[in-house]
């Protein structure tokens, strides 16, 4: 990863539509690869959610989930997430919907909330209660924490549980370990967040709680786990996320792994780190789900 996709991204002086481009082609190639766990089957996502897949454990399944895939809001697909949602839907026992919300430069802000807003109602329709839980990872994984503040708002039934993976919660790039972890970070390049995030936001203010929800208010959200990883970029979005929310008297735990790559989640069943973490996440659903 360091030496060759970091080493494509380092070489990057800017985002333009052409590098989103060849982004979207090398990730569309590798979600050609990409399996659901055995047993798990797949099915095309309800009316109302742009596309996306619909991952079921079993028949016998009730309660459901939402994911919202990560890729800064401008790539990305529901099939490359075919693996960890799918074991998702394994460890809780639910149907997970991962919706292929609009993405950025074709998409401008606020068009990923919309999106994942439109795939929670039409979760809901669908299957006649609302979504159990709602995770995500990177962008996604802010995009999860802004739509359950947007839900919360709009007074919509809240999810009874909320995990965040490495998420991108701060578009303006304040972390501290944006910087510090500039070079231990084995893919991200902190030169390229500036750039990703308005390619997204195209002139929006970024400190716009649907575009940052760290700055938003965090009062009566679910149940909320949060993982980062001490090398990444993204860290302090995820531990300042928790911090804000346990001021807020939000039930929440924080997971710190170590020198692990963003979202290492992804390369269960390779790495046994990801397949533990993969199994707390799912475990920490399935608890609040059940509850």
């Amino acid at each position: 990863m360091r030496h060759v996709v970091k080493a494509r991204l380092r070489a990057l002086t800017g985002v333009t539509p052409d590098t989103v481009r060849a982004s979207r082609q090398r990730l569309d190639a590798l979600a050609r690869r990409v399996r659901a766990p055995t047993g798990v089957a797949v099915h095309t996502a309800p009316p109302g959610c742009g596309g996306g897949e619909w991952l079921w454990p079993g028949p016998a399944a009730t309660r459901h989930g939402l994911y919202l895939h990560g890729g800064a809001y401008a790539v990305g697909t529901a099939r490359l997430y075919r693996g960890l949602a799918g074991r998702l839907a394994t460890g809780t026992g639910c149907t997970v919907l991962v919706p292929d919300y609009p993405l950025a430069p074709e998409h401008a802000f606020p068009a990923a909330l919309e999106g994942a807003l439109a795939g929670w109602r039409a979760l809901r329709s669908a299957t006649g209660v609302p979504p159990s839980w709602i995770a995500g990872d990177s962008a996604g994984g802010g995009l999860a924490l802004a739509l359950a503040q947007r839900l919360r708002d709009l007074g919509e039934p809240a999810a009874a549980g909320l995990a965040l993976l490495s998420p991108w919660t701060d578009l303006t790039g304040s972390g501290a370990s944006v910087g510090d972890n500039a070079e231990r970070d084995q893919y991200l390049c902190a030169h390229l967040v500036g750039p990703v995030a308005a390619v997204y936001l195209q002139g929006a203010d970024p400190t716009d709680p649907r575009a940052s929800p760290l700055f938003g208010p965090m009062q009566a959200l679910p149940p909320t786990l949060v993982h980062v990883c001490e090398s990444e970029i993204l860290r302090d979005d995820g531990v300042r996320a928790a911090a804000r929310l346990d001021a807020a008297d939000v039930p929440v735990a924080l997971r710190r792994f170590g020198d692990l790559p963003h979202v290492f989640h992804l390369f269960a069943p390779l790495l046994p780190e990801a397949t533990r973490a993969v199994a707390d996440v799912a475990d920490f659903l399935a608890r609040h789900a059940a509850a």
